[in-house]
């Protein structure tokens, strides 16, 4: 099992991989079709209000209380699995 320390590590440094990965989306997309762009756009917008949802968790865990801390965790995971997903159909949507 990991400590909270280590959780909120592993969760940050994906935080900043995603943010590297999203940036490279970007530019493919920017040399794409409107329609294509469009469809990325809508996308990277959820996906960029779910990660500072995840962030804003992230830093609420740094100092809650083991049951809170919990709570934020399942929180965070179902998040975690969101953002995934969306960078997935990222992915799908510039390879079409």
């Amino acid at each position: 099992m990991t400590t909270r320390e280590e959780y909120i590590d592993k969760a940050e440094k994906q935080l900043r991989d995603w943010n590297r990965k999203i940036n490279q989306y970007q530019r493919r997309a920017e040399k794409s079709s409107k329609e294509l762009q469009a469809k990325f756009n809508k996308r990277s917008r959820e996906i960029k209000k779910k990660r500072a949802e995840l962030q804003k968790k992230l830093e609420k865990m740094k100092e809650s209380s083991a049951s809170t801390y919990d709570r934020l965790k399942k929180d965070s995971e179902r998040l975690w699995d969101d953002i995934k997903t969306g960078y997935n159909d990222l992915e799908k949507i510039l390879s079409d």
